[in-house]
């Protein structure tokens, strides 16, 4: 990919995040999928999504969203969720990534988005995503007021 860069920011993680198309993060992420066409790079890509798969509950905490879909998805995918309600899976198996973002910003319905788009890769029972795949929407007194729900 060339384009160049003009504009870093930083999100809550702290770390720089360059302003980019959402078709060009997923493409230069997909990129990353395929450890052989990477050539020496790939061992050190291989290295780094093995070492996040293994030990998810570094990218996000034991209880978030993407550590519970890593672990869920038996290492064969490692999400990411982001600021603004952007969440990413890279999928080497299939040698591409996706990435999902909510256009309003708000992250409730991105783990549901990524996991109902990886759990039509069938690279596990779909029933293990059913937690993602209908999630229950609380009010402010934890009373259910409605579900978002994957209809793919």
């Amino acid at each position: 990919i060339k384009f160049k860069l003009k504009n870093i920011g930083v999100d809550g993680c702290t770390l720089p995040n360059p302003l980019l198309p959402l078709n060009k993060f997923a493409y230069l992420l997909a990129s990353f999928s395929d450890f052989e066409k990477l050539g020496e790079l790939g061992i050190v890509s291989k290295k780094i999504f093995n070492s996040c798969v293994n030990k998810p509950e570094y990218t996000g905490g034991k209880e978030s969203d993407n550590s519970i879909l890593t672990k869920i998805l038996e290492k064969k995918v490692f999400f990411k969720n982001g600021a603004e309600g952007i969440f990413a899976a890279l999928v080497p198996e299939k040698k591409c990534a996706i990435v999902v973002k909510i256009s309003d910003g708000n992250s409730r319905a991105s783990s549901t988005a990524i996991a109902g788009m990886v759990s039509e890769l069938n690279l596990i029972n779909r029933d293990k995503l059913n937690s993602f795949l209908k999630k229950p929407v609380n009010n402010s007194i934890n009373k259910l007021v409605g579900n978002i729900n994957w209809i793919g």
